[in-house]
């Protein structure tokens, strides 16, 4: 019986091509018998190609093959033969012309070097025999020899791997003898506990170990760490592909996890709890628990914002710090001190009042703005406000530009990278961090090249900053009315769209006959309420 090599050629493309030109694979049939053939399929445009016409020359030049074929014909394979008499050189060139159906016609060339049976067969026997390396077999065995394999540099232990992939098959083809090779550089780099090794890794054989793009860890990881989350898998080696994948989602979810601002925290280990791994939980979290002890959403909240702050680097310190957040959010009373500091994660800070009497408000002045105590109340407890004195909150005072993006910064945990340079922004002031922050993540920006330091915030630009965190954050402001605002001549373009879309879900409201009056200046208690709604959407 006849045996076969099936060896697609290593092809360069030669002409270039525009989009939606004729194109052709190459493929080696090399048999051990008669004589070896190469078969050139044309991928043609259908319907505009009237007739196709294929000649291959060698590398001096000579013609050693021509065909003609109609794109109806069945089988629009062009075989050519590759007998011993006509082979005198490595390299090869295919000629395709395709005149199409308007008259005019197309030319594609490409190059491919041809290997007989003998010389694919002897090269798979030395390789595994170790009389011959892959770096020297890469041509004929059309092997990659970069990325990955560079990395693990060792010849023996990839050879080795390989022969206990193939078993006792004596009757190795190129494309086995490839795909055996993939999988030993996977096997060999799972155990590499290298970061430069796992880099290349899930770069270049990442299906092999199960990361595709239909799963959502894939796209997790191309917006993360990849710097941490590869640190991470990197600190042992791994005994098979299943154990490297959970590794992999492990990592992620846990990158993931870190940078969610603390009032997304528990919906996002809801979601995912004891459903995440196909096969088993990640991880099990005992929200049954959660529910039944925390009532109230004052007591979550403070959940979130301890497991915000605290070291979830494993499922098994995630497990622990839910659990602990549990016990602690079981006393937690807003009018008593819990204890302060920074969250981590982009979580807000929570800073007790500092005084412990049961008083009905923090604040002495804010009764007459009942539509807006709560939420007060609510964002100095958790530190994201101030008042203006010990007692006194000063709820209808206007708000600046720079201490409405500080209150913004604080609520949502945005962070700073780099520096802006805005002439009425020192760079010792105390907002000077907040604007950097509010410019960086999209949420503010100045004009003129100053930001508006001092300025009283308009309502149109409270509720541009405010959509834009929304859109930051992938926060859904769901339309739940079609009010029209009767004064929205006086809004300026680049406010319409937010000012509409907050209006609407019903974040912002009107100031009395349907106005919004946008030119209007916010006071303290609006921009309160305002940032309160988007924290807790």
């Amino acid at each position: 019986m006849k045996k076969i090599l099936i060896l697609t050629a290593g092809i360069l493309m030669l002409s270039a091509l525009t989009a939606g030109a004729q194109d052709m694979s190459i493929t080696l049939d090399v048999a051990e018998t008669q004589y070896d053939t190469i078969t050139i399929t044309p991928q043609l445009d259908e319907g505009n190609a009237s007739w196709v016409t294929m000649t291959v020359t060698d590398g001096n030049g000579n013609p050693m093959y021509f065909g003609e074929k109609r794109p109806n014909e069945t089988d629009l394979n062009f075989v050519v033969n590759m007998d011993s008499d006509t082979v005198r050189t490595r390299n090869y060139k295919a000629v395709m012309t395709v005149s199409k159906t308007d008259r005019t016609s197309e030319t594609t060339d490409k190059e491919f070097t041809y290997y007989s049976f003998a010389e694919i067969k002897d090269a798979i026997d030395k390789v595994l025999k170790g009389d011959m390396t892959l770096k020297e077999a890469k041509d004929i065995l059309s092997l990659d020899v970069t990325g990955l394999y560079s990395n693990i540099d060792n010849d023996s232990l990839i050879v080795s791997s390989m022969k206990d992939i193939l078993g006792d098959k004596t009757d190795i083809s190129a494309i086995g003898f490839r795909e055996a090779y993939d999988k030993a550089l996977v096997k060999a780099a799972i155990k590499s506990k290298n970061t430069a090794t796992i880099t290349a890794l899930i770069d270049k054989y990442a299906e092999l170990v199960g990361i595709t793009d239909n799963l959502k860890e894939s796209e997790w990881f191309k917006e993360g760490n990849k710097t941490k989350i590869i640190s991470a898998i990197a600190l042992k080696a791994y005994e098979d592909e299943n154990e490297f994948l959970q590794s992999f989602r492990t990592n992620v979810f846990l990158d993931r996890l870190s940078g969610l601002h603390s009032s997304k925290i528990i919906s996002f280990l809801r979601e995912n709890n004891n459903s995440y791994y196909d096969d088993e939980s990640l991880i099990e979290l005992d929200f049954d628990s959660f529910d039944l002890k925390l009532k109230t959403d004052g007591k979550r909240d403070y959940a979130a914002s301890l497991i915000s702050k605290a070291d979830t680097s494993t499922p098994e310190k995630l497990i622990k710090e839910f659990n602990a957040a549990i016990t602690a959010a079981q006393n937690y009373n807003p009018g008593v001190q819990q204890g302060g500091g920074s969250s981590g994660g982009g979580g807000y800070s929570y800073t007790a009042p500092t005084e412990t009497k049961d008083e009905k408000t923090i604040f002495d002045d804010i009764n007459g703005v009942a539509w807006a105590k709560k939420e007060i109340e609510y964002l100095a407890e958790k530190g994201i406000l101030n008042g203006k004195s010990d007692r006194h909150f000063n709820p209808n005072d206007n708000i600046t530009r720079e201490e409405f993006v500080a209150i913004i910064v604080r609520a949502f945990g945005f962070k700073a990278s780099g520096n802006v340079e805005y002439s009425d922004v020192p760079n010792n002031a105390w907002y000077y961090e907040s604007v950097n922050a509010a410019y960086e993540n999209g949420i503010a920006s100045g004009f003129d090249g100053k930001f508006g330091t001092g300025q009283k915030i308009t309502r149109q630009d409270m509720a541009v900053m405010l959509h834009r965190t929304a859109n930051k954050l992938n926060i859904e402001l769901e339309a739940k009315s079609e009010r029209e605002i009767s004064d929205k001549a006086d809004i300026s373009d680049y406010a319409y769209e937010a000012v509409d879309a907050m209006y609407k879900a019903k974040i912002i409201n009107g100031m009395g006959g349907g106005k919004f009056e946008p030119m209007s200046n916010a006071t303290r208690a609006q921009a309160a309420k305002l940032i309160y709604d988007i924290l807790n959407r």
